[in-house]
């Protein structure tokens, strides 16, 4: 795990994932959309985005975004797509903020386990 490069979106999530490069803002519901003012992207696509060649870049796909950060393929697969992210009434409706997302890299940091669920705000 490469805890320096998951540090660096953490912070950048944190911060409310500001304008940062060509990337615009923070989207988990994809891995890169183009906007007005540049790329919005989730987890995958800040990592390919701040770290990735000018190739992986262009890749609308998050496959070089896991060995990027120094993870195996099922934390990859955990950390870019949470439980329910491939339902809109169950994942990728907005639930999964910054915010959240910062939290979630933390954990993984901390603890060495992907858990969208246990990072969650109570209400």
């Amino acid at each position: 795990m490469n805890t320096k490069r998951l540090k660096i979106i953490a912070q950048w999530l944190e911060a409310g994932a500001p304008h940062k490069g060509d990337v615009a803002g923070f989207d988990m519901r994809h891995v890169q959309t183009e906007a007005a003012c540049g790329t919005l992207c989730c987890i995958a696509g800040a990592a390919i985005h701040f770290f990735g060649t000018r190739e992986e870049r262009t890749s609308v796909f998050s496959d070089p975004a896991g060995p990027l950060l120094g993870l195996d393929q099922e934390d990859a697969d955990e950390l870019f797509c949470p439980v329910g992210y491939d339902t809109v009434d169950d994942g990728m409706d907005g639930r999964y903020g910054a915010a959240h997302a910062a939290r979630c890299i933390r954990n993984l940091i901390t603890t060495g386990v992907v858990d969208w669920r246990g990072t969650e705000l109570a209400e």
